[in-house]
């Protein structure tokens, strides 16, 4: 920085700022009064403590022809520590594990789909997990399937056959 040419501006929140961006000018005044004054503009995002990902799990349309495992990342994002436990899916069959990747930081979660499985209609199914998080008590993830392909048949055309004309246009004189 240089004495009356060159400054810092330092700039900080006081939490909690809520949710989505916030923007907000800043105006400084100048001493010099042939200069207009400096605006700035400031944002700022609240980092959510705890990144879920992916937010649902979608399984393909009908059976599955082969045992699937979708990973769910869980990372804590703060400088608390994370602890997990009673990892579950409400729904019988459905296997679900739960490792922890990074001491108090990153956890996988892994509900494990037999071959064969189908979400039952109408039932919400989710898997959960238990945290230490005061804010996430429980982290819930949905599992949704996606709805079969409908092939429909095209529209048959028929065609009219042309029919020619049995008399002749007659023409103007002037055409001849």
């Amino acid at each position: 920085m240089t004495e009356g040419k060159e400054y810092e501006l330092l700039v900080s929140t006081v939490p909690p700022i809520g949710t989505g961006m916030i923007t907000a000018p800043i105006t400084l005044a100048v001493g010099n009064t042939n200069l207009q004054p400096v605006q700035v503009q400031v944002y700022a995002v609240e980092r959510q403590p705890l990144m879920v990902s992916p937010s649902q799990l979608l399984l393909p349309a009908g059976a599955l022809r082969a045992e699937m495992r979708p990973n769910v990342s869980i990372r804590m994002q703060t400088t608390n520590n994370l602890a997990l436990s009673e990892a579950g899916i409400n729904i019988p069959g459905v296997k679900v594990e739960l490792k922890e990747l990074q001491p108090g930081r990153l956890y996988a979660l892994t509900p494990v789909f037999p071959a064969g499985f189908e979400l039952p209609t109408g039932q919400r199914v989710e898997v959960s997990v238990k945290s230490n998080h005061p804010r996430y008590p429980v982290i819930r993830v949905p599992v949704v399937q996606s709805r079969p392909v409908v092939h429909r048949p095209a529209p048959v055309v028929t065609h009219r056959p042309t029919v020619a004309r049995t008399n002749p246009v007659p023409t103007s004189p002037r055409a001849r």
